[in-house]
This record gives structure tokens, C-alpha cells and sequence, in this order.
């Protein structure tokens, strides 16, 4: 049994299997072929939700309104874990999801208990906590 890997620059390695489970490899090749494929830095994600930038608005939409609109972590301490409470409601008169995009930087977390749809007027409480390093 053989099977060929294409490595991103074109060239191929062969890994070839016995039946009995050895197996030999052609250890330039694939050593270069893995080489191209896996890297140090970070995988990014997209998120779609952050894609179509509809969290541009602060403060509140059409559907729900955040209390407060804005965090400020002044006075802080290097080390401890500062936390605050963001409150957000459901604004229009239909029930709605609520998502969260959490963030991407080590220094915040976000703890919330996802409920599905968010009734009419019903809140959901976002804890915020921020940890400077």
C-alpha cells in the first residue's frame, strides 16, 4: 500500500505500509512536507457573527439594549481579577437569541448562562472579567 502527500510547494513524499504494520518513510520529503502545513502562530477563526460587524452600535439596536453600554476598568491592579456586570435586555416586543462573541484577548472572560431566546423585557447578565497581566 502506498499513498503520496503533496506538500503546498508541489513536491510529493512517499509513505509506503506494509501489511504487516511496518512501515517505511522517506523521512526528507515528508519531514519537508509537514513542515508546510504546521505552523507556530495561532489558528485565527472567523467568526460569521463578527463578520457582518453588526455589534458596531453601542449602547443598544433595535432588538436589545445593554446596561451599561460601556465598561471601564480604571484604578485596576496588576494580577487581580476586576469584574462587572452587563445587563442586557430584550428591547422589542418578540423573543430573540442573544449571542456572545467572547473576546480574543487573554486580559478578558466573559461568564454567561445561555438561555436560548431572550422573552420580551426578560434580561441576561453578562459577567465581564478583566485581568491585567
Amino acid at each position: 500500500m502506498t499513498a503520496t502527500l503533496s506538500s503546498l510547494h508541489g513536491s510529493a513524499s512517499t509513505l509506503e505500509l506494509s501489511s504487516f504494520g511496518r512501515s517505511t518513510v522517506n523521512r526528507e520529503g515528508l519531514a519537508s512536507t509537514l513542515k508546510d502545513i504546521v505552523s507556530d502562530e495561532p489558528m485565527k477563526v472567523n467568526n460569521p457573527l463578527t463578520m457582518k460587524r453588526e455589534y458596531i452600535k453601542v449602547g443598544e439596536n433595535a432588538i436589545f439594549s445593554v446596561n451599561p453600554s460601556i465598561l471601564h476598568f480604571g484604578g485596576y491592579e496588576v494580577g487581580c481579577v476586576h469584574s462587572a456586570v452587563v445587563r442586557v435586555r430584550n428591547s422589542s416586543s418578540r423573543s430573540a437569541r442573544l449571542h456572545v462573541v467572547n473576546p480574543t484577548t487573554p486580559f478578558f472572560k466573559t461568564k454567561h448562562n445561555k438561555k436560548g431566546l431572550v422573552a420580551p423585557g426578560m434580561s441576561e447578565d453578562i459577567l465581564v472579567e478583566f485581568c491585567p497581566a
